[in-house]
This record gives C-alpha cells, sequence and structure tokens, in this order.
C-alpha cells in the first residue's frame, strides 16, 4: 500500500471542493426576461373614435415563449467530484474510530470538532496495553495528554509537526522535568504511538475497500490494538 497515495486521495475526497460558477442569482439575472414593464403580457389596447377621442379596451393576456436561453447548462455535478465518490463512501462505510480520525485528520476545518470522537478510543487502547496499574492522579494527567497527543500526530502527518519539548509537557501536567522523565515520558510515547496505530489502521482499511468493491466483498476487516473493527461496504 502506497500510503502517501493513499492519504492524497482522502485528502480530495474531503477537500471542500467548489467549481467556479455563477450563482442562482446570477444565473437568473443573466437570463432574457420574458415579462417587463415596457412589454408586458397584458398590453394596453386603445381605440380612436371617429370624433378623436381615445380610450382604453382592456385584453386578453398575450402569452410568450422564450425562444433563446443565455447561458448554457450546467452540469449537476463535477467529473472529478464524481470520481472521488467510491472514496467518500469508503471512508463513510468506517467504524466510528476510524471515519472520525480520517475526517479529523485528514479533512478541513468542518471536522474539526471529530478530535473529540477519537480521543476516547486512543485512550482505551493505550490503557488496554499498559502491563500493570496505573495510579489515579498519573491517570488523570494522562487524560489531558491524549487529545494534545491526537493534535501532535495529525499536525504531523500534515507537514505542519508540533514538537514539545519535555519541559513544555511537564508544564501541563504540573510536574517537573525529572518527574516527567522517570513516570510520563514513556507513557506519552505510548500515546503518541496509539494515534499511529489508529492512523495505519484507518488508511489500511479505506485502501482494502477500495480493493474489494467488488460483487462478493460486502465486508472489510482489520486489526487494531488487537481489536477487529468491520466496515461495511456500499454498492458503488
Amino acid at each position: 500500500m502506497n500510503i502517501e497515495w493513499v492519504r492524497g486521495r482522502i485528502r480530495y475526497a474531503l477537500a471542500d471542493i467548489r467549481q467556479i460558477r455563477n450563482g442562482q442569482l446570477v444565473n437568473l439575472a443573466e437570463r432574457t426576461r420574458v415579462e417587463t414593464s415596457r412589454f408586458n403580457r397584458n398590453p394596453p389596447r386603445f381605440f380612436c373614435h371617429a370624433n378623436g377621442s381615445t380610450i382604453r379596451v382592456p385584453s386578453s393576456p398575450v402569452k410568450a415563449k422564450q425562444t433563446r436561453v443565455k447561458g448554457k447548462a450546467i452540469i449537476p455535478i463535477h467529473e472529478y467530484d464524481y470520481s472521488l465518490v467510491p472514496w467518500r463512501r469508503a471512508i463513510g462505510g468506517l467504524d466510528e474510530p476510524l471515519q472520525a480520525w480520517i475526517r479529523y485528520c485528514y479533512g478541513d476545518y468542518r471536522h474539526h470538532a471529530e478530535q473529540l470522537n477519537v480521543v476516547p478510543y486512543v485512550w482505551q487502547k493505550f490503557m488496554a496495553q499498559q502491563p500493570g496499574r496505573i495510579s489515579g492522579k498519573v491517570r488523570q494527567r494522562l487524560q489531558g495528554l491524549a487529545l494534545l497527543a491526537v493534535q501532535v500526530v495529525a499536525r504531523e502527518i500534515d507537514g505542519r509537526p508540533k514538537r514539545y519539548t519535555y519541559a513544555e509537557l511537564a508544564d501541563m501536567v504540573g510536574v517537573k522535568k525529572q518527574n516527567w522523565n522517570e513516570v510520563y515520558k514513556h507513557y506519552w510515547h505510548g500515546l503518541i504511538e496509539a494515534t499511529f496505530c489508529l492512523d495505519l489502521a484507518a488508511l489500511k482499511c479505506v485502501d482494502n475497500v477500495m480493493l474489494l468493491q467488488k460483487p462478493g466483498s460486502p465486508t472489510c476487516k482489520t486489526v487494531f490494538f488487537g481489536y477487529n473493527l468491520t466496515i461495511n461496504l456500499y454498492d458503488v
């Protein structure tokens, strides 16, 4: 699997691509108007008498059809947008944690809130990999770092890395640098690793969907930290 190619296609599929075209009001304004104040559908009729007086006679409406339209028809969806529909369907069929991560990491500003849906799953898988028990105070401080780990990994993948020093991380959790190096350092690396594993699992599953979109392939399964994640395929 070419990871960077899959990431690029996902970014294009989630991007807000809008064609440069006139809006509805501009299109209506450019169309030839049939009903005007000068040439209305019910023009006045005048009748002149022999004595020179003129009177206005009511007349029935005159129906006129527009024979020539200015401009041309616009296709409902652009060809490039249509080519990305299978990718959007593949993303929409993912399980909630994978879909939330894909939309947050590779989508635009509209999916920024999806990071809040990613944190519980990253934290759950991180805790499942711990060999021993973590004290309550340490666990409470690490929970605040789970969201930061998701943001750091997303920026790293997007090419805008934001690396924090151990001193800055220690200040965030309210401990000294020495205490951070002894207790929290390996936990922080574990959160980063859990987020990268989530990203890899999501990319693999999307790539498998694109390869298995054939009759007789109703589901796609992948493994994330030992848990089977199943997605449903949609007819394309």
